[in-house]
């Protein structure tokens, strides 16, 4: 066991962050789609609520995440000039 809050260790030394689902998702999110941004709204149709929220957890947990705001087409179709788009960039 790791002394580290919220990871584990395996045999060969590895440490691992244990993260709660909906964290995860998010994780797994960035994973598919690595350096590539993603907006607010690719997080919510992936089932993903409170996007902004669960990108802060992460980055109290020591992620790099950059992100930037710009134009993005709802589901409705409207038009939102400031959208946040976020990129995983890796781990501090």
């Amino acid at each position: 066991m790791s002394s580290l809050p919220n990871t584990a260790t395996n045999q060969q030394g590895i440490v691992s962050l244990i993260l709660p689902p909906s964290q995860a998702e998010v994780i797994s999110l960035f994973n598919q789609y690595p350096a590539e941004y993603i907006s607010t709204f690719d997080f919510r149709r992936n089932g993903i609520a409170s996007p902004s929220q669960r990108i802060a957890q992460l980055i109290a947990k020591g992620a790099v995440i950059d992100k930037v705001l710009k134009p993005a087409v709802c589901e409705s179709g409207r038009m939102h000039k400031r959208v946040a788009w976020y990129v995983l960039r890796g781990w501090a």
